[in-house]
C-alpha cells in the first residue's frame, strides 16, 4: 500500500518538477566579454623594434597607465610572433572602455610626446610606432602626424 501511495505521489508531480527545471535553469547563463585593451608597439630611431623596457621614461595622465608587457603580431606569411615587447593598457574585460589620451617617451636624451585620443572597447586596439624622434606627433585616421603648434 505505501508503495503505490509513493507512486501515485510521484506521477503527479513528476510534470510539476520537470516544467520547474526546465523553466527555471539553476545556473547562469555564461556572459562573456572580448577583453578591452590598447597595445603599443615602440620603435627606436631606425624603426626597429624596441623593447620598451630600454625607454629612460613613460608619462601618462593619471589613470592611463601603460605598463610593459608582451603581444603577439601576424607576420605576412600567416605565422604568429608571439612575446613581442611593447607597452600596453589596463585588460579590462568588463565591457568598459579603456582610455589613452596621451604618452610621453624618452630615450637617449630625446622627449618624444604622442597624443593618442584613442579608446578601445571590446578590442584589442594595437598601435605601431613611427620611429623613435623628438617632437610631439598626433594619431589621426590611423597614422602619425606631427602635430600643429
Amino acid at each position: 500500500m505505501k508503495h503505490t501511495l509513493w507512486v501515485s505521489i510521484l506521477w503527479r508531480w513528476l510534470p510539476v518538477m520537470a516544467l520547474i527545471i526546465v523553466a527555471f535553469p539553476t545556473s547562469a547563463h555564461a556572459q562573456t566579454e572580448y577583453p578591452t585593451s590598447i597595445v603599443y608597439l615602440v620603435r627606436d630611431e631606425k624603426g626597429v623594434l624596441l623593447d620598451p623596457a630600454k625607454l629612460e621614461a613613460i608619462t601618462t595622465p593619471k589613470g592611463e597607465e601603460m605598463k610593459l608587457s608582451k603581444t603577439f603580431l601576424e607576420k605576412p606569411d600567416g605565422t604568429t610572433n608571439l612575446d613581442v615587447p611593447c607597452l600596453a593598457s589596463r585588460l579590462d574585460l568588463g565591457g568598459r572602455p579603456v582610455k589613452l589620451s596621451e604618452m610621453t617617451l624618452k630615450l637617449n636624451g630625446k622627449s618624444m610626446r604622442l597624443i593618442f585620443n584613442a579608446t578601445a572597447l571590446k578590442e584589442r586596439k594595437l598601435i605601431d610606432s613611427l620611429p623613435f624622434q623628438a617632437g610631439t606627433f598626433e594619431w589621426k585616421d590611423g597614422k602619425w602626424v606631427a602635430a600643429k603648434k
